[in-house]
């Protein structure tokens, strides 16, 4: 579950990319691909913590609102 920003001045769209002049595919690459491959590198080594009905949540910005 990613949080989107609701527009290029939000406080979010500036976490990933410091261009104001950026695209959303920009955005996304950053702030949804990358984190996505990082996330999941960093826990090749970990108990991942599958969900019940088998969900492996590698990203959950739900717990990260600010």
């Amino acid at each position: 579950m990613v949080r989107l920003p609701k527009e290029q001045h939000d406080d979010l769209w500036n976490r990933y990319v410091d261009n104001r002049n950026a695209t959303v595919d920009d955005w996304a690459h950053v702030g949804i691909a990358m984190r996505a491959v990082r996330a999941h590198a960093l826990s090749q080594d970990q108990d991942r913590g599958y969900t019940l009905d088998g969900v492996w949540w590698i990203i959950n910005d739900c717990l990260d609102i600010h």
